[in-house]
């Protein structure tokens, strides 16, 4: 949802969405350090995951969800780079 946010409201971006965005991804990357069979999880629900990523974005931005492509936008190897933002 964070990164929808990021890409769809570019007027909108703060230093607290960027570090929301590091913050999950850190929370992510430990996770899989903890338990690396949520990486498959992760792979196997990436797409799941993302509609529903969807419906969080256009619920807290207030844009229609058709505003959001159907397929994501993002690969599951950038959603947790570092350096990743979208434009």
């Amino acid at each position: 949802m964070h990164l929808l946010k990021w890409k769809y409201q570019p007027t909108k971006r703060s230093k607290s969405w960027k570090s929301s965005i590091i913050e999950h991804r850190k929370r992510i990357r430990d996770s899989f350090e903890d338990s690396p069979s949520l990486k498959v999880y992760f792979a196997n629900n990436f797409d799941l995951c993302y509609q529903d990523a969807r419906e969080l974005a256009a619920a807290e931005t207030g844009l229609s969800i058709d505003e959001f492509p159907i397929e994501s936008p993002f690969s599951e190897q950038d959603t947790l780079k570092p350096d990743y933002f979208p434009e």
